[in-house]
């Protein structure tokens, strides 16, 4: 049985109808085509799926390292934010507080994207800044979140 990200990798390919495909074109079909993710977070699918293993290549040619045309893609398939999870991954803990207060996740994400373009930070600073406008308890996330930002710096 595929996992969800070979779903999502085989839906695009399917979708262009292509081998081959550009990491732009992968990212730019889950966030603008599809409007399944953010930008930066469709990106992160792509860089997923290769450290997984299911694309090889360059940014220029990335092909599936697995018979995608053999995926049967369900009806009204969806991709959820599961597939970036990871067991400390503090982003997907904080949307799912944020979802916990009511808010929808595509107005969750949609927040957080703006947050993170117009203050020009990491997602993860916008989900904890979201989080705690909502009266959400992030002092545990505050640490790891910071950890982050280190790490990307």
């Amino acid at each position: 049985m595929p996992t969800e990200l070979e779903v999502l990798i085989a839906f695009v390919f399917k979708g262009r109808g292509k081998a081959e495909l550009t990491s732009s074109e992968i990212y730019m079909d889950l966030s603008f085509e599809y409007g399944w993710f953010p930008p930066a977070r469709a990106k992160q699918a792509v860089e997923l799926a290769v450290k997984k293993g299911l694309l090889k290549g360059n940014e220029e040619k990335l092909s599936p390292t697995f018979d995608y045309k053999a995926i049967q893609i369900p009806l009204g398939f969806k991709p959820g934010i599961g597939i970036f999870e990871q067991p400390n991954d503090v982003f997907i803990q904080l949307v799912n507080r944020i979802q916990e207060r009511g808010i929808k996740k595509d107005a969750a994400f949609s927040r957080i994207n703006e947050l993170k373009e117009r203050l020009r930070i990491v997602p993860e600073a916008a989900a904890l800044l979201l989080a705690h406008s909502k009266g959400i308890d992030i002092s545990d996330s505050v640490p790891r979140v910071e950890q982050l930002i280190k790490e990307k710096s």
